[in-house]
C-alpha cells in the first residue's frame, strides 16, 4: 500500500498541461477512433515545498484538479470535464461536464472502470500521464520485489516512432533500471483480475504495466515513453520525466490504443485556481 500511495502522490511538479492525441489502431494499421484534447492539471497540496500548497484547496482536502477539453473531431469539439481529486481515498471524485450541444453542465459520477471515450483501451482510472487514478482502497496491493530490469528507458528527444508488429510498439531505447514491482488485485468486479505495475525506483514513473483477465490469462500490455527532462523543452527546470507517448495493447481483441503527447507536456505553467472552477467551464462554453 505504501508503494501504491507513492505512485498516486509522486512528484509531478506544481502544475502541467499537455495536448493528447489518442488513436485506436487495428491489426491492419487502420485508425478506428481518434480525437485530440487539451489537459490541464493543478496540484493543491503535497507539493515538494509545503509552503507552495494552495491554502484554500488544502483546507478542503483537494489534492488536484484536472480539466480536459476536446479539440477535435468537430462533432466532439468543445466538450469539457472538470474533476476534483481529494486526498481522502474514501471521498468520491467530483466531476462536472459541459456539452456544447445543449450548452449545459451537469455533475455526475466518474466510472473509473469505463473506457476513456467509450471505446479506447484505456480505462478512466488509467488516464495518462498518471496511469492510476482509481481508489486505492478498492484493491489489494502486494509488493513483488525490487529488481534491476531491462525496461523502456528515458528518451533524449521528443521525437518518437512506433514500429514492430502492427506498428504498435514505441521505438524507445530500453535500458537497465532499478524497478519496484507492484501487484494490484481488485476487491470487487473489474475488467481485469490483476495488474502488475513496474515502477521506476527513482521517480515512481510506471514504465510498463501487465494486465490479466479474471481467469488469470495475460491479456494486455501497456508501455510508456518518457523523455529525460534535460532533453524536453517543457521541463522548465523540473528534474522529472515527461510523457511523450504510451500504448495499451490488447492481445485478445487484437487492437491497440496509442496515446501521443509529443513535446506538448509542460511543467509548472501559470494556472490560477480560478481556471479549475465551474465558472470557468461556463465562461468557455458560451
Amino acid at each position: 500500500e505504501k508503494l501504491a500511495w507513492n505512485l498516486r502522490f509522486r512528484d509531478m511538479g506544481e502544475s502541467f498541461e499537455l495536448r493528447a492525441h489518442p488513436q485506436q489502431i487495428n491489426t491492419s494499421g487502420g485508425v478506428e477512433h481518434s480525437n485530440r484534447g487539451l489537459m490541464r492539471v493543478r496540484f493543491g497540496m503535497y507539493r515538494p515545498n509545503a509552503a507552495d500548497n494552495d491554502p484554500q484547496w488544502q483546507a478542503r482536502g483537494v489534492y488536484l484538479k484536472n480539466s480536459f477539453e476536446l479539440l477535435a473531431p468537430s462533432d466532439q469539439e468543445g466538450n469539457m470535464n472538470l474533476r476534483t481529486f481529494y486526498r481522502d481515498d474514501n471521498q468520491v471524485t467530483e466531476q462536472w461536464r459541459y456539452s456544447p450541444a445543449n450548452r449545459r453542465t451537469r455533475k455526475d459520477h466518474v466510472n473509473f472502470l469505463s473506457p476513456i471515450g467509450g471505446y479506447y483501451e484505456m480505462l478512466q482510472e488509467e488516464q495518462p500521464p498518471f496511469f492510476f487514478q482509481g481508489y486505492i482502497h478498492e484493491y489489494t496491493w502486494e509488493f513483488r520485489g525490487a529488481r534491476v530490469m531491462l525496461v523502456p528507458g528515458f528518451l533524449k528527444t521528443t521525437e518518437l516512432n512506433f514500429g514492430g508488429k502492427y506498428n504498435w510498439y514505441p521505438q524507445v531505447p530500453w535500458e537497465l533500471r532499478h524497478m519496484l514491482i507492484l501487484e494490484c488485485t481488485p476487491r470487487n468486479s473489474h475488467p481485469f483480475g490483476k495488474r502488475v505495475f513496474f515502477l521506476d525506483q527513482q521517480t515512481y514513473t510506471p514504465l510498463m504495466v501487465l494486465m490479466y483477465a479474471p481467469t488469470g490469462v495475460f491479456t494486455r500490455l501497456s508501455l510508456t515513453a518518457h523523455a529525460h527532462p534535460q532533453f524536453h523543452p517543457g521541463s522548465n527546470g523540473v528534474p522529472l520525466p515527461l510523457l511523450v507517448a504510451a500504448v495499451w495493447i490488447n492481445y485478445v481483441k487484437e487492437r491497440a490504443t496509442i496515446f501521443r503527447v509529443g513535446d506538448s507536456m509542460t511543467y509548472n505553467i501559470a494556472l490560477p485556481a480560478q481556471r479549475f472552477e465551474l465558472m470557468e467551464i461556463l465562461r468557455k462554453g458560451k
